[in-house]
């Protein structure tokens, strides 16, 4: 996660991969997919890469990257004059130079854990800024795959000869643009007759209920079917004796059934 004025870092985010998440439900006629967080910040997504425009897109795979390492830029190790934390598990281990894999390949994701543990929920704090990242976070891996650059607020930040990795204006900071508590995905452009969501009355209710909300050019039939079937096949694993009464269980013919089970 590189940043331009805040702390860079080395972690492992996991969770679903965006394509993955909408490609069933999208219409023909989507083109993007703007992500919002309930304390007004938002982040506008396109579907497919394209070279002419600077964002981070949905579908596909982004650039493999490096481990980058210098003591100078090591926190732990300078605390006053460091700028990127490497406290991090997943990055125990690693040296200069070595190759970050991921066999499924780098993708934007819809992160739930960061290091292995849920996300914090956000929360506003009394400065009116949003504390921790959850439930989701979206996370794009950085276009050009680079070194974590010193912030942009140091001393002599641009200066090659003070430090290992000066800033770059024009780096790759995908840290700022990984929107943090998100509550809303808002497919485009929004087909005729859908209403949009009032943005100020809703947002803080979802992060407390664990939920992202998904509209605009969407069709989410196919995916409603899928999990139906899912619903089935458990209900049927379910033994018969769980339920108080046996005839709770299903109504005989598949696809019509009526659970008014409780185990």
């Amino acid at each position: 996660m590189n940043a331009s004025k805040s702390t860079d870092s080395y972690v492992e985010y996991t969770g679903v991969p965006m394509e993955d998440l909408l490609k069933r439900i999208v219409l023909p006629s989507a083109i993007d997919v703007s992500v919002l967080s309930p304390d007004g910040f938002s982040q506008t997504h396109p579907f497919n890469y394209d070279s002419t425009i600077n964002v981070y897109y949905v579908n596909g795979t982004y650039p493999s990257a490096k481990f980058y390492y210098d003591v100078q830029a090591d926190v732990a190790q300078n605390p006053s004059t460091g700028w990127c934390d490497y406290s991090a598990p997943s990055a125990a281990g690693r040296t200069n130079g070595d190759l970050i894999v991921n066999s499924a390949g780098l993708k934007m994701l819809l992160a739930l854990r960061r290091d292995g543990q849920y996300l914090a929920p956000g929360v506003l704090n009394t400065s009116n800024k949003l504390d921790g990242e959850g439930p989701f976070r979206i996370v794009p891996p950085q276009k050009i795959a680079e070194g974590p650059d010193q912030r942009s607020t140091a001393t002599n930040a641009q200066d090659p000869n003070t430090w290992v990795w000066p800033y770059q204006p024009n780096g790759d900071h995908n840290a700022g643009f990984s929107t943090r508590s998100a509550t809303i995905m808002k497919v485009g452009p929004l087909p005729e007759g859908t209403t949009d969501i009032d943005l100020l009355e809703a947002g803080w209710d979802y992060i407390d209920q664990n939920e992202i909300v998904v509209y605009g050019a969407i069709n989410p039939l196919n995916n409603i079917r899928e999990k139906l079937v899912q619903l089935e096949v458990a209900i049927d694993a379910i033994p018969k004796k769980s339920f108080k009464n046996p005839l709770h269980e299903v109504v005989p013919e598949r696809g019509d059934r009526t659970y008014r089970m409780v185990r």
